[in-house]
């Protein structure tokens, strides 16, 4: 087909072929794949009523444009479990915008015609606490009709509106991601019977932000307890476990192993104004190669005291490496927990300073052109 061929012509012969060839997706930002986002949000879906606007860059949707087929949302994995649910009468409206980033003025944001492609229930399933890597894409909002999105016409605006009741507590938690590295926990961590909360965390210096988590910097893997020093180590590794490994049969009486472990530290135990703390620090290379490589950690306190086998394990934690220089994701989010509000606020995760925006991570369905 010529390049400069009609629209309608190019829409129809990417019609053809996402009926011709099984549907695929790609998830936005193009690396949610990897790994659970550290944040939360409660919109879309988690109260009754709401107005959300989500802005996704056009070159993320396309190189030149895509035939869009329907989304998918997943729910935050820290957040589980979490009991199935549904929210009706939503309408998800989709449309070509020149915005580049979103204001707070619902209406200012549509620059051109918004197609409806959906309306109904959508339908939360119930979520219980996952291993490593994100939940499933289990929030489906199939497409009545096919919408058929064009890169140089500029960005994409998904408008999803819940007419119900505004108002009320969040029941239902999706995940939410930001630029930057993440880090998140996962697994649950093993009988300790001398009572002490082992804790294991991922940061960098005096700066407990995940996102700061990038290449050229240091990622400190933090033990802590609060009135015991036993000996013990640190297991890191490139793999988890594909599900929680119990210990049991060693010995290690409610134990489970999170991480394919590479490498293990002994801990260094150094006195804190709140207990202990032994700290590991991995240098990371000024390699764009290692942009997006995920990092397992797992603590151990070796007590012989506390098993047959001697062996107390924490929970574990996932540490994606940031690029610093990423100044967002190509996703903006507007909320309200008011259908019919005119205005919004931002998604913004900075406490104070500069903004932070981000966005629930989606699944776009259909075919890239």
């Amino acid at each position: 087909m010529p390049a400069n061929a009609p629209l309608p012509l190019l829409a129809a012969a990417m019609l053809t072929a996402a009926a011709a060839t099984a549907q695929s997706g790609w998830p936005l930002p193009y690396n949610a794949y990897l790994a659970d986002g550290h944040e939360s949000a409660a919109l879309p879906f988690g109260v009754p009523g709401f107005r959300t606007q989500i802005l996704l860059e056009g070159s993320a949707v396309g190189p030149n444009g895509a035939v869009l087929l329907g989304l998918r949302f997943r729910a935050d994995r820290n957040s589980a479990p979490l009991a199935a649910t549904s929210v009706p009468n939503v309408t998800v409206q989709i449309g070509e915008t020149t915005v580049a980033s979103l204001g707070t003025t619902f209406a200012g944001n549509v620059t051109g015609p918004m197609q409806v492609v959906f309306q109904g229930t959508v339908a939360l399933p119930a979520q219980v606490p996952g291993h490593a890597g994100p939940q499933d894409w289990d929030i489906v909002i199939p497409f009545a009709q096919s919408f058929v999105f064009t890169t140089q016409n500029g960005n994409l605006l998904l408008d999803i509106v819940a007419n119900n009741p505004a108002g009320g507590f969040p029941t239902y938690w999706l995940d939410a991601v930001r630029p930057g590295g993440s880090a998140t926990r996962y697994g649950e961590p093993g009988d300790n019977p001398s009572g002490d909360f082992l804790n294991l965390i991922a940061h960098t210096g005096n700066d407990i932000d995940p996102r700061r988590i990038a290449i050229g910097g240091p990622i400190d893997f933090s033990t802590t307890l609060m009135f015991t020093n036993p000996p013990g180590l640190l297991a890191l590794g490139i793999q988890p476990t594909p599900g929680p490994i119990d210990l049991g049969f060693l010995g290690a009486t409610n134990q489970f192993l999170h991480v394919d472990p590479l490498l293990f530290v002994p801990h260094a135990w150094t006195q804190t104004f709140i207990g202990f703390a032994s700290t590991f620090t991995l240098a990371l290379p000024n390699d764009p190669a290692w942009i997006d490589d995920v990092i397992y950690a797992q603590s151990a306190l070796l007590d012989p005291t506390a098993n047959p086998f001697g062996l107390v394990l924490s929970h574990a934690v996932e540490v994606r490496l940031g690029d610093p220089a990423q100044a967002w994701i190509g996703m903006q989010q507007l909320d309200a927990d008011d259908p019919a509000a005119a205005m919004g606020t931002l998604l913004d995760f900075a406490f104070v300073g500069t903004a932070e925006y981000g966005a629930v991570p989606l699944l776009l369905e259909g075919v890239q052109f």
